[in-house]
């Protein structure tokens, strides 16, 4: 289980870089700043996360590509 937390991170990313989207053809600044801060919060964390754990994978690397 210990392996997927960084993708799980990455994954919340991902969705936070989404909704962002989301917000913004809303034209909802406020919620676009608040989703970008998640996205900046949970892009820090994933690589911390991995390094802390000693996990890396194939998939978390291109999940990582693919959040940024």
């Amino acid at each position: 289980m210990r392996h997927h937390i960084p993708n799980i991170i990455t994954l919340c990313n991902l969705l936070c870089g989404c909704m962002a989207l989301v917000a913004l053809f809303s034209k909802n600044l406020d919620l676009v700043c608040w989703w970008l801060a998640g996205s900046f919060v949970a892009d820090a964390l994933d690589g911390l996360v991995a390094r802390s754990l000693g996990v890396s994978s194939p998939l978390g690397a291109q999940l990582d590509s693919l959040a940024d």
